[in-house]
């Protein structure tokens, strides 16, 4: 299987990157929801935080891990110190799960791509080159 879809890094990317991507064949998909597991250790918290910003056909941005070479990756904001342990997410996880459970239900991306047309906002960085 082959997927066609791309999530820039960080959600940052150039018209440049987003056109290149485009005459590649990929789908750029972003998030309208990040869910801050990258620098929040409190479970709680963060399935408070996401019960109450989840919304018919959002996606929620999640860590499957933050570590490179076993290095904690996004160490450059001094304010959100990135928090490597995902047990608190996948508590908050388990919990916002069971409780959307009824009123939800939960799909891959192409899965939501194909159930409708896709609300699509574009956000883009400046380059750091210049011409």
């Amino acid at each position: 299987m082959q997927t066609r879809l791309f999530r820039p890094p960080y959600g940052e990317q150039t018209v440049l990157a987003r056109i290149e991507a485009g005459l590649m064949g990929y789908e750029v998909v972003g998030w309208s929801v990040n869910s801050g597991d990258w620098h929040e250790s409190d479970p709680a918290v963060l399935s408070r935080y996401l019960l109450e910003m989840v919304e018919p056909g959002a996606i929620v941005l999640l860590h499957d891990t933050l570590f490179d070479k076993g290095v904690a990756a996004h160490e450059t904001d001094p304010e959100h110190r990135a928090w490597p342990d995902r047990r608190a997410m996948l508590q908050a996880l388990e919990t916002v799960l069971d409780r959307l459970s009824g009123r939800y239900r939960f799909v891959t991306v192409p899965e939501l791509l194909a159930s409708g047309a896709p609300r699509r906002t574009f956000w883009f960085k400046k380059s750091a080159v210049r011409a």
